[in-house]
């Protein structure tokens, strides 16, 4: 938890920002899931995939919005985390 929240350190709302709604979300249960090309609703949950290897050609880290450079800031401290873990993307792995 203390690596996603350094994550997003700096990212703040205006002191004066109102909110209709605060919904707030345990990461933990969110079920990791692999997307099929053509539509971003086509995808798996990686937990109902059985034993059977999942092949990845191509890995995208962003939305179907926009490129803001924070995004890509925080896309870039992520994999930077990742590799100071040990972590590498599998040389078959367009990135």
């Amino acid at each position: 938890r203390a690596r996603a929240e350094a994550l997003c350190d700096g990212l703040h709302s205006d002191p004066d920002a109102e909110y209709v709604k605060v919904i707030e979300i345990d990461a933990s249960t969110i079920r990791p899931m692999v997307a099929l090309p053509g539509d971003p609703g086509n995808g798996l949950y990686m937990d109902e995939l059985g034993d059977e290897p999942v092949r990845i050609d191509v890995a995208y880290a962003g939305s179907c919005t926009a490129g803001k450079k924070e995004d890509m800031d925080m896309y870039a401290a992520v994999l930077k985390d990742a590799r100071a873990q040990g972590y590498r993307v599998h040389p078959d792995v367009k990135l």
